[in-house]
């Protein structure tokens, strides 16, 4: 239980953090969300286990 809230908890900073960014720069949150988003949700939960 305690590993899928730690997951959780990365994946909506890396959400959040980059909402956040798009508010400021469309462009770069655009870029941000669409390239390497599922990469690092995929690497993160690799490295986490499961």
């Amino acid at each position: 239980m305690l590993l899928y809230l730690i997951k959780l908890c990365i994946t909506l900073t890396v959400i959040l953090g980059s909402a956040e960014v798009a508010k400021r720069s469309p462009t770069l949150g655009a870029f941000i969300v669409v390239l390497p988003l599922v990469s690092i949700l995929s690497m993160t939960k690799a490295l986490l286990g499961h």
